[in-house]
């Protein structure tokens, strides 16, 4: 009965865990990858290719657009291309402002927990509310496969834009996400074994193949779809206009996910075979 207790209390945190609700955009720690377009410099889809890469592992994007400066005249009467270079500006320094707020919470997590929690989350998995095997409603999912963990480090200045670089070795370069799998199996019973195991890193896009065919499977989603450095990446939508179906989104987010413990599926497998 205590580990049924314990068991069920680790679920429900895992549904209120970013690793399982990774909305970017009703969060302060993690936003849109897609978003980085507003920067001017390279398409955000190639930063998968560039961190997963085993020979270079990591990208620059340095800020493309010059500093805004206001027309001399009243706003009514900017022309369009101005107003237009206006909203652009003011998105970019809230871009550059939530992607500061995000580096300055991973460092402080790092400090104070000696282990990092910014990844990059890809591709996502959403699935509707609906009931469990026990017949109680579950939340909306909005979860990543599989997670990069990165650094990020935001420049001010003459030189301003972001580096992204990959800190993860060997297996750790991709990981699955152990929030998503270990509730997977509570959801549906059915096993999350059998992913390809690429222990020198040198096949990650193998290795998210292999992930999203055992999620696709347990969510029941079929054709299996392809995710790979050349799939365009999409935009996460809003809540509201999220699929009503199971669906994976070939979208990414780069935030703090706090609660991806690599230990987690372990433990809940654990008291799972122990309940």
């Amino acid at each position: 009965m205590i580990l049924k207790a314990l068991l069920q209390r680790l679920y429900a945190g895992l549904a209120d865990g970013p690793g399982l609700n990774a909305r970017p955009h009703h969060s302060r720690q993690r936003l849109d990858l897609a978003e980085l377009h507003l920067l001017g410099g390279p398409d955000p889809a190639r930063i998968l290719g560039a961190l997963l890469d085993p020979a270079r592992g990591s990208i620059d994007f340095p800020i493309r657009t010059s500093a805004w400066e206001a027309p001399d005249r009243p706003e009514r009467e900017w022309t369009e291309s101005q107003r237009s270079a206006h909203q652009s500006a003011n998105r970019q320094v809230k871009l550059l402002d939530k992607l500061r707020d995000i580096a300055a919470d991973a460092a402080d997590y790092f400090n104070d927990h000696g282990e990092s929690a910014l990844y990059i989350g890809l591709p996502l998995l959403s699935l509707p509310p609906s009931n469990d095997r026990s017949g109680r409603a579950s939340r909306r999912v909005l979860a990543p496969v599989g997670l990069i963990p990165v650094h990020l480090h935001v420049r001010r200045g003459a030189s301003s834009g972001i580096t992204l670089e990959a800190v993860g070795e060997g297996a750790d370069r991709l990981i699955p996400n152990p929030a998503l799998l270990a509730w997977l199996e509570q959801q549906t019973g059915k096993s999350t074994e059998g992913l390809f195991n690429d222990d020198a890193g040198e096949e990650p896009w193998l290795e998210l193949e292999s992930l999203i065919a055992l999620v696709a499977k347990a969510a029941e989603i079929s054709p299996v779809p392809s995710f790979t450095a050349d799939t365009p990446l999409q935009p996460v939508p809003r809540t509201d206009n999220l699929p009503s179906r199971a669906t994976l989104l070939p979208g990414a987010v780069l935030g703090l996910f706090p609660t991806t413990n690599p230990g987690l599926l372990r433990d809940t497998a654990w008291m799972r075979e122990n309940e």
